[in-house]
């Protein structure tokens, strides 16, 4: 296997352990970083920006005035794809952080709800288990099962699909 492969040093569940906790890394990087196709296009206008000055620069001929006119076209259509790209990328950061933070609730309504039982405290409990938590728990699943909005249909017609990764 590769596990045996690139970790030979380790035996289980040393390995197994690590192997996940490289691809859980892997992943948070991949959330908090800016996706590869933003900072391609970034590049391509940054790129089309400086062509555009050294055309400022140049002497107005018509090839020169051509050229200077079809750059700005580029430079056009690429801020507004990388535009409608950040709102998309920001929706999805959006998303996955509300439902970190929904998750998070969850976790700790949970905890207070064991608490709870342990002090016998069952008015608490109660309102935890038949309340707080199952409500909490409907919004993570809808959450989870909602439709692409028309921002990510768009990403998607466009060939970039999901921008953040949200499993291993």
């Amino acid at each position: 296997t590769l596990s045996d492969r690139y970790i030979a040093d380790r035996k289980q569940p040393d390995k197994s352990i690590d192997l996940v906790d490289e691809a859980c890394s892997r992943l948070r990087l991949e959330q908090e970083s800016k996706p590869e196709i933003i900072w391609k296009i970034e590049r391509d206008l940054l790129t089309k920006q400086i062509e555009l000055t050294a055309l400022s620069n140049e002497e107005d001929d018509a090839k020169s005035v051509t050229r200077k006119r079809h750059v700005e076209e580029e430079i056009d259509l690429l801020q507004e794809e990388l535009k409608e790209l950040n709102a998309i990328w920001q929706a999805e950061k959006d998303e996955l952080g509300k439902a970190k933070r929904l998750q998070g609730e969850l976790d700790v309504a949970r905890r207070e709800l064991k608490i709870a039982r342990d002090k016998s405290d069952f008015g608490r409990a109660g309102e935890l288990l038949h309340s707080t938590i199952p409500r909490l728990e409907r919004e993570l699943s809808v959450l989870e099962e909602e439709k692409p909005d028309d921002k990510q249909k768009k990403a998607k017609s466009h060939g970039h699909g999901k921008m953040l990764a949200d499993s291993v």
